[in-house]
């Protein structure tokens, strides 16, 4: 059996080499976007659905006694590290619960600046001008005071996205969630959530309704499993519905 000297000596070249691959793996995020900027089309730096895949690979691979929520903490700031290397990056928040803003924190990590906004509208500018990276929002609620997902109504070349659900892992009944919503097209995980903002009362195959606005024109949103492009079969005109984007579906802990 190891010695108390032994093993403490053992955490020390463990914490070396941990420290070596933290390091060689954020200058990767550099050469990536070294990569991306002699490319000709390199692609959006943020990448929530290639963030899903790693979350459930980590998960799928992950033994006692090291928590999967430990491992979601330590991984979310190496991603963040390395985002920030290829871009500086700046997240548009609006928390009117300081738990979305815990999540937004966590989600950014410590290498990201986040600017707190008085209101959805304003994130969603800030989105739109260029202003923020991506912006993180409140959880989709029926009758909420903050319904935001109305603002994203149009079409997907003058509105942002919904790219993100967080937290990706969650435990039991989560108290709240919040989203992340972006300038760019959401990609597929392998296994999402692809949300709708639909005219009338047209029943959809395997849609969920999970909310309406009280804007007058009967505008309801829908949630659809899978990655979809657009409601095949659906028989009311282009202008009556619009892709709000997709999420990866959430995994418990």
């Amino acid at each position: 059996m190891a010695t108390l000297e032994e093993l403490r000596g053992e955490i020390d070249q463990i914490d070396v080499q941990l420290h070596d691959l933290l390091i060689r793996r954020v200058e990767i995020g550099r050469e990536v976007a070294t990569a991306k900027a002699g490319a000709p089309a390199g692609g959006p730096n943020l990448r929530p659905g290639r963030e899903a895949q790693i979350m459930r690979r980590l998960a799928e691979r992950n033994r006692e006694p090291l928590a999967i929520a430990s491992v979601a903490r330590i991984w979310r700031e190496i991603l963040s590290a390395n985002l920030n290397q290829q871009i500086t990056v700046n997240a548009a928040v609006f928390a009117p619960d300081t738990r979305v803003h815990d999540l937004a924190r966590e989600y950014c990590g410590t290498a990201s600046a986040i600017t707190a906004m008085d209101s959805a509208e304003a994130a969603v500018d800030t989105v739109a001008s260029g202003a923020a990276q991506f912006a993180i929002l409140p959880g989709i609620e029926a009758g909420q005071t903050w319904r935001w997902w109305p603002l994203l109504l149009g079409p997907t070349t003058d509105k942002p996205r919904i790219l993100a659900r967080l937290p990706y892992f969650t435990a039991g009944s989560n108290a709240v969630d919040a989203f992340i919503i972006g300038p760019q097209e959401p990609e597929p995980s392998g296994d999402d959530v692809t949300l709708f903002a639909l005219k009338g009362d047209a029943a959809i195959d395997g849609g969920r309704e999970i909310d309406r606005a009280d804007m007058g024109e009967g505008w309801r949103l829908v949630e659809v499993n899978g990655y979809i492009d657009d409601l095949h079969g659906y028989d009311h005109p282009r202008e009556d519905r619009y892709r709000l984007g997709a999420y990866a579906t959430q995994s418990p802990l």
